[in-house]
């Protein structure tokens, strides 16, 4: 039961931190964020049915998805943690990825007010 529970949440959190990450590489478009946030569930050629902003959102999507599918140092990473977590080394390449371009996100979208120093105070713990 808990190792189900543990497996939810860190889908929960990895889900999170793709979306953050997406939407940082968006830039400021609206219709790109939009079409970047859906990339994952618009298959196929379907994004052509979709405004000219939104379809280059999705088509960004996948881009992204297969720049760090393809990198050198991302697979040198999984085959380093393939003998410890099999199958998994790729999850755990993501989620590793995920939580420091997550990190990376927060610094720039917060300015150093106080506010934000309790922000990376408490996270730092």
């Amino acid at each position: 039961m808990i190792v189900g529970e543990i497996c939810i949440a860190t889908n929960k959190v990895y889900t999170i931190m793709n979306y953050l990450a997406h939407l940082y590489l968006s830039g400021e478009s609206d219709e790109i964020k939009l079409g970047n946030f859906i990339g994952d569930y618009v298959k196929g050629n379907k994004h052509q049915k979709f405004p000219d902003q939104v379809a280059f959102g999705i088509k960004l999507h996948r881009r992204i998805d297969s720049f760090t599918d393809h990198h050198p140092d991302v697979n040198e990473c999984k085959q380093i943690l393939t003998s410890g977590y099999g199958r998994y080394s790729g999850v755990v390449v993501d989620i590793f990825f995920f939580k420091t371009s997550t990190c990376i996100v927060l610094v720039k979208l917060f300015d150093a007010s106080s506010s934000s120093k309790a922000i990376f105070t408490f996270s730092d713990s």
